[in-house]
């Protein structure tokens, strides 16, 4: 109608219109509606529109029914009415009237006007579709793809989106796009996806711009662009369209083939994040801990972090857990980190369900629960996670939480050890180990050592020291030092003082000197003899006594002993009877044999310490209780002369063969005259001379002059005065002064 065409209305042509319009004129009343519509000519007036609408819609006019639907459905010009709009849509619909058709099956889709009804919205979409309605082809295309009204078929929606898609429909070309992309109802076909990706970008669909750049990004089924991702990703981003304002972020944070640029990649991160773009709230949130792009504000990065973690991020709710738990940024609150954990662990997050598990196994704030621990293990063993593997694997062993099982021990270990946990294939070592199981053991261990573990370094030493391949030990031994091992550093110090083919005593007190300063009491010992001995290339008394101060003072028995030898002899310090006797009693009281022999001989002779002969029994029977030969010997002379016990020969005897037959020449002079004189034993003189011989052989002084007195006397033997002198003059050369009376008698 020529009047429709045009956008201005003289006066005049209004009243001519008018009067054609009340005088029936359907196509008159059209226009007047379309002018009251549209405001031309007149002032705009939708209640006249739809009056003069009603008129041409009601002599069946399609267009004038979808118009007066449209109406009713915005409620322009009367009140909003769903079911008013459904009537004139099905009206104009019945005629073929494309837009009309397309609304009646989203009118059906959703209940509007009318009782939901997927088939019938299926039915008027197909209506619509097959008369050209690109929405309506679109809006099929999902029917199709979702199965609402029709059976479920892919290759149906890739059908009418292409129809739609065609048409330069951007949502449809989108969903085209993304089929070629997976290979979705059609054969995939990555050109043609970045087609019509490249279709509804450039009309501003931001999804498939984003999608587009990403394409760009990675190269996928285009040569790689990173400028072109970048341009794609920020029409999208500049639409605040939070996936490619995210992807934007981390181009430029990680310097994604751009020149890294923190402050950028924060930027955009943000721009995504207070659209609750959970990831990018995540990264934000980790350039607050480490300040990159942003000053650090663990304070923000806990609010961040919140954020992601209400919308169930699971890393999100992992390191907020974790802040909770240590206090990093926020109060502790070990109840809070737990609720955390759990948010992130119920969604399988396997570190977070370890964490679970470590708190309930060793946490002092929660009442420990093995149970707990055991469950979260598990789960997160069964997700391959290696620490829970070895975790849970540690409890089967010490059968906490679980019945004690060595296999399942075993099982877990092997799994955590297959991903190279370390711990694991050290714990394996020695579960093999422990079975006597060298075979299997060794593999483990050397696995474990050559990823570094020191202990199994040191383990694994041991046991080639065992089969005296040495150069490996010492291999071994020396990786496990040179990290700090300090039994690794203590049994090289040893190796280079034993080895009598390489012995390295300077080598032997580096080594002792890194575990000694490490705390090793032993070590500290053993430098402090190093330094003692007169003919070591180290000899330092001072540096002696300052390691054997430091052992002593650790309560280690043969130091202290050392130490209060130091200062019995004023050995590179004065003399100090008061130290030495303290320093003894120490190690005498820890159980050091030979320290118990001193402190006896102390009391004996009134050395640092009033005289108290039943002290010196005491402490010489806690030293023969060891078998220490000094003080059974003593003992043994304290029974025979009842001192500090009842006298008893009886014992003395006893004690002094003990000692005796260990090869002690005093222990079988004395014997010898126990059996010469009947003293606690039977009178025996050959027995007496046999013991006599046996101790002179060690150069006795006192057994040479008593078989000097035998020959002299015919004691046991024929009475030879030239065997007397010789016994008389062995004796005498070594200063007896009883042989040198004994040879002036017989010469005169």
């Amino acid at each position: 109608m020529e009047q429709e065409k045009r956008n201005t209305l003289t006066q005049e042509e209004l009243e001519q219109l008018k009067r054609n319009a009340e005088q029936g004129d359907a196509e008159a009343q059209y226009c007047l509606a379309v002018y009251y519509n549209e405001g031309i000519g007149v002032t705009q007036d939708y209640e006249q529109a739809i009056y003069w609408w009603k008129k041409v819609a009601e002599q069946g006019n399609a267009n004038a029914q979808y118009n007066l639907a449209i109406h009713y459905e915005n409620g322009m010009g009367a009140e909003q009415s769903y079911e008013q709009a459904y009537y004139w849509h099905t009206e104009a619909a019945k005629q073929g009237e494309a837009n009309a058709q397309c609304q009646l099956g989203v009118y059906y889709t959703n209940g509007y006007g009318v009782e939901k009804d997927l088939e019938k919205a299926a039915y008027w979409f197909t209506q619509a579709a097959e008369n050209g309605d690109s929405q309506a082809q679109h809006n099929l295309g999902c029917c199709f793809k979702e199965g609402e009204g029709v059976m479920q078929s892919d290759e149906q929606a890739v059908y009418w989106w292409a129809k739609a898609a065609e048409q330069g429909r951007e949502d449809s070309q989108l969903n085209l796009a993304n089929c070629y992309a997976i290979g979705e109802g059609v054969e995939q076909n990555t050109e043609k996806a970045i087609y019509w990706y490249t279709q509804a970008a450039e009309q501003g669909e931001p999804h498939a711009q984003h999608n587009l750049a990403w394409h760009y990004e990675y190269g996928e089924g285009i040569e790689q662009d990173i400028e072109k991702a970048i341009c794609w990703y920020k029409k999208a981003a500049e639409q605040e369209y939070a996936f490619s304002q995210l992807s934007l972020g981390n181009i430029f944070y990680y310097g994604n083939g751009v020149e890294q640029d923190y402050e950028q990649g924060v930027y955009w991160y943000t721009l995504a994040a207070v659209q609750s773009d959970e990831e990018a709230q995540f990264n934000l949130a980790n350039s607050y801990i480490t300040g990159k792009g942003v000053e650090q504000n663990t304070e923000k990065a806990i609010y961040w972090y919140t954020q992601a973690a209400e919308q169930g991020y699971t890393d999100a709710q992992h390191n907020l857990a974790w802040h909770y738990e240590y206090g990093e940024g926020v109060e502790r609150d070990i109840e809070k980190a737990i609720y955390w954990y759990k948010k992130a662990a119920e969604q399988e997050h396997a570190l977070s369900q370890v964490c679970l598990g470590n708190i309930f196994y060793h946490s002092e704030e929660v009442e420990q629960n093995y149970d707990q621990a055991i469950f979260w293990y598990t789960k997160a063993a069964e997700q391959g996670n290696a620490e829970a593997q070895f975790n849970l694997a540690t409890c089967y062993t010490n059968g906490e939480g679980v019945e004690q099982n060595y296999e399942r021990a075993v099982y877990w270990y092997t799994q955590a050890a297959e991903q190279g946990d370390v711990d694991a294939m050290f714990a394996l070592g020695e579960c093999c180990r422990i079975n006597k199981d060298w075979e299997n053991a060794v593999p483990w261990y050397t696995k474990a050592a050559e990823l570094g573990h020191a202990e199994a370094q040191y383990i694994l030493g041991v046991h080639l020291g065992f089969t005296n391949d040495y150069n490996q030990a010492v291999y071994w031994w020396t990786k496990s030092a040179e990290q700090g091992y300090t039994e690794a550093q203590y049994i090289l110090g040893g190796h280079f003082i034993r080895n009598k083919e390489e012995q390295d005593v300077e080598r032997a007190v580096y080594w002792y000197t890194k575990a000694a300063e490490n705390g090793h009491v032993a070590a500290q010992r053993k430098l402090g003899f190093c330094y003692y001995e007169e003919d070591s290339p180290v000899h330092d008394y001072k540096k002696s006594l300052y390691w054997f101060q430091k052992s002593a003072e650790q309560d280690d028995a043969i130091a202290q002993f050392g130490l209060g030898v130091y200062y019995e002899e004023g050995i590179g310090i004065e003399r100090n009877m008061d130290e030495a006797f303290y320093w003894i009693s120490k190690s005498a009281k820890n159980g050091y044999p030979t320290a118990q022999f001193y402190l006896g001989t102390y009391y004996a002779n009134g050395e640092g310490v009033e005289q108290n002969y039943e002290q010196a029994v005491y402490w010489y029977t806690k030293a023969a209780e060891q078998d220490n030969l000094d003080a059974l010997y003593n003992l043994g002379k304290c029974y025979e002369r009842g001192e500090g016990v009842e006298q008893d020969y009886d014992k003395a005897a006893a004690l002094m063969t003990k000692v005796a037959e260990q090869g002690d020449s005093d222990a079988q002079c004395c014997l010898g005259d126990y059996y010469a004189n009947g003293t606690g034993v039977p009178q025996d003189i050959s027995k007496a001379l046999h013991l006599y011989h046996l101790s002179e052989e060690q150069g006795n002084e006192y057994a040479q002059f008593n078989l000097g007195e035998c020959y002299e006397q015919g004691k046991g033997v024929k009475q030879d005065l030239s065997q007397a002198i010789h016994w008389y003059t062995l004796s005498a050369e070594q200063g007896y002064e009883d042989a040198i009376e004994a040879l002036e008698r017989l010469k005169e």
